[in-house]
């Protein structure tokens, strides 16, 4: 029998933003009513979700590769090409800090649910923790190939972290700890996107080689492989990002083959594809109450979704 969450009815594009900023939007997040916004050209951006008006946070002097959102909704975090991760007021703009952790140390980053802490991948392999209000690095974890960090996420709970790295190397560290937990095998090429469940049990992680992984991370064992869970496959090109939704129920990937995918993951089916933009989709967003979903692309725009329940 088929699940109504296969009718295309269940899924709408709401709402389009042409031209939401000057070159390619890079990096999404959202939380209540706002949406941050990340782009080659500098610039991060606020938008009300509702209205889609926006407000520009500038300090940034190369493109925006991460943005990223406190669990209350107060802040924004963001990391550039310019080396630096600033940390702004979410609703004044008012910046709050401006670390620079030095050439090539900062890529793609993550900031703790709290607030307090803000992570980041560097080119040697290595995921340093900052602390917000004073701007020092409080750990310095080691991934275990000495490659690029591409990515960085942080568990819901706030327990864990996870890093993906250009070869394909998926780490899961304890931050109370400052250890690894998990070292999780299964992708052959760079790891670009990471998603925590909503219960912080499992972890989704995608790919260039055009796959997404599902992992069980809730085992505190020694650094050791884990079998993946589950292998999910469809999209044609590189998988850019993925995001759960925030009932654990669905999840989303945005890919270079410029589409985004819906999946389910009780039957592990793709259930719907939009296939509104024009050049590849850098990222993908969940509103809190996983009823409309937001993506940015280098095709400039922002595309709002709907994801009926």
């Amino acid at each position: 029998q088929t699940s109504t969450r296969n009718h295309t009815d269940m899924f709408e594009t709401s709402k389009k933003i042409e031209n939401s900023h000057k070159e390619g939007v890079w990096a999404l997040a959202w939380r209540k009513d706002t949406i941050l916004s990340g782009s080659a050209d500098s610039q991060v951006k606020t938008w009300n979700a509702t209205t889609m008006e926006h407000k520009t946070l500038e300090g940034h002097q190369l493109g925006v590769i991460s943005v990223g959102i406190d669990r209350r909704g107060k802040l924004a975090a963001s990391s550039g090409l310019d080396m630096h991760i600033r940390i702004s007021e979410l609703e004044s703009g008012k910046l709050v800090n401006d670390i620079s952790p030095g050439p090539m140390e900062s890529w793609s980053i993550a900031l703790h649910p709290d607030g307090d802490r803000v992570a980041s991948g560097n080119q040697a392999g290595n995921i340093n923790i900052w602390n917000v209000e004073t701007g020092k690095k409080e750990h310095d974890l080691s991934a275990t190939s000495k490659v690029y960090v591409m990515s960085v996420a942080i568990s819901p709970d706030g327990s864990l972290l996870a890093s993906g790295s250009a070869d394909g190397a998926v780490n899961v560290f304890d931050i109370a700890a400052g250890r690894r937990i998990h070292s999780l095998g299964g992708h052959a090429m760079s790891v670009r996107g990471l998603s925590f469940s909503p219960d912080s049990s499992s972890l989704l992680t995608s790919s260039d080689d055009m796959h997404v992984n599902l992992y069980d991370v809730r085992s505190t064992n020694s650094a050791q492989t884990n079998p993946v869970v589950a292998s999910f496959s469809g999209h044609s090109s590189w998988v850019l990002s993925v995001a759960y939704s925030p009932d654990g129920k669905l999840f989303a990937t945005s890919s270079s083959d410029k589409k985004v995918k819906i999946w389910d993951l009780s039957t592990k089916q793709c259930v719907h594809t939009f296939s509104d933009h024009t050049d590849q989709v850098w990222g993908v967003a969940w509103n809190d109450a996983g009823t409309k979903l937001a993506s940015c692309s280098e095709d400039k725009s922002i595309i709002l979704f709907n994801v009926q329940k």
